[in-house]
């Protein structure tokens, strides 16, 4: 038994003689696995960071036409005018007399676009005095109002237009007085 009382047991701290104490493995290279690992996901989350602020910084990109300069719309070319003359004619109002003088008659349209129509209101000068004759003495004392100056218009203007063959009147302009 002697030699039983030779092999204590060593007491934790101790070491047997010849033997080395026993380190735990794997403490210093878990640490340093650790810090490496926060060190990467610290980089990860400051290259993201970074990407996103740099777009949001950005304005965003838009396509924008390029400039034109506004255009300043000239007003169209003045059409050419032919002058027809004075009209007096009586109304067709049946209860009362009533006349009307029609005065400064003229007619506009575009001479570049119709070039002979000049020569064809010369040469139906009598026909359009009568068609603008005959439409007066049928009119009633409508005439006298704004509405009915505009429907004696816009019938001449129909009237010549559908006899015309070298073009067409684009507005008539006429001082009117109803008595």
């Amino acid at each position: 038994m002697a030699e039983e009382k030779d092999k204590e047991i060593p007491a934790e701290g101790e070491a047997k003689e010849g033997e080395q104490e026993a380190k735990p493995k794997g403490g210093l290279p878990k640490i340093l696995m650790f810090v490496i690992g926060a060190v990467v996901l610290i980089l990860i989350v400051v290259v993201v960071a970074s990407i996103v602020a740099k777009n949001q910084a950005k304005p965003p990109e838009l396509e924008f036409e390029p400039e034109v300069a506004h255009e300043k719309k000239l007003p169209p070319k003045p059409l050419h005018v032919y002058e027809i003359g004075n009209y007096v004619a009586r109304l067709s109002d049946p209860e009362e007399a009533h006349y009307v003088k029609i005065t400064d008659v003229n007619l506009y349209y575009d001479a570049e676009k119709y070039d002979m129509l000049s020569a064809e209101l010369g040469e139906r000068q009598s026909q359009i005095k009568d068609i603008i004759n005959s439409i007066l003495i049928g009119k009633t004392m409508e005439v006298s109002t704004v509405e009915g100056k505009k429907a004696l218009k816009e019938e001449i203007k129909k009237t010549l237009n559908d006899i015309l063959r070298e073009g067409k009147i684009a507005d008539i302009h006429f001082q009117i007085i109803v008595q």
